[in-house]
């Protein structure tokens, strides 16, 4: 049975998976001289984080590349996918989920307890998304997928997302599996 966190230990859970994330590719030598930066301080840390995602890397001298990262403490055989970062009708208080916002290179996903980073390249992953063919002919694979509510922690947002299995997103996107935290310990290649 899996235990709901709260806001601060889910943040606790999301920055564990960026830290991870971050030394796990500069020991890949993907980061050229050490060139990179975590989005979440600063005047206008929100502006970066809704657009760009939670890490900024030199890829080469000329290049700038953009990840965000998504942590799970827990395994699944899909990824939360989000539409709705607030989906409440409220006045004012509904916002589009980052498949929307975000203008990302990539999207790593982290399950923590299996140790299994899933990558995707993120602007693959929208066109996919909205508008890539779907089952009825019709554009948008991601509406194939209910969306449903995140129910996996107490939080204040009501946030909404289609959940799309890893096998669907590695066949029709080209997610790639990797184990970061094993291979920082040298168990795996």
């Amino acid at each position: 049975m899996s235990v709901s966190l709260n806001y601060a230990e889910c943040q606790t859970v999301g920055d564990a998976g960026v830290e991870l994330v971050m030394r796990w590719l500069a020991s890949r030598h993907r980061v050229y001289e050490n060139r990179m930066v975590r989005t979440d301080k600063g005047r206008i840390s929100l502006q970066l984080q809704q657009t760009v995602g939670d890490i900024l890397y030199n890829a080469d001298r000329l290049t700038v590349m953009s990840i965000e990262v998504k942590t799970e403490r827990a395994k699944s055989a899909n990824l939360f996918l989000e539409t709705w970062s607030n989906a409440a009708e409220e006045a004012g208080r509904k916002r589009r989920g980052w498949m929307y916002t975000l203008d990302a290179d990539w999207l790593f996903y982290y399950f923590a307890d299996a140790d299994e980073l899933c990558v995707v390249d993120f602007q693959k992953l929208k066109a996919w998304a909205f508008t890539g063919p779907r089952r009825d002919g019709t554009s948008g694979r991601i509406f194939d997928f209910k969306e449903k509510a995140q129910r996996a922690n107490h939080q204040l947002n009501l946030t909404r997302g289609r959940c799309v299995p890893i096998e669907v997103l590695a066949a029709e996107v080209g997610l790639r599996r990797f184990n970061p935290a094993r291979s920082l310990r040298g168990e795996v290649a």
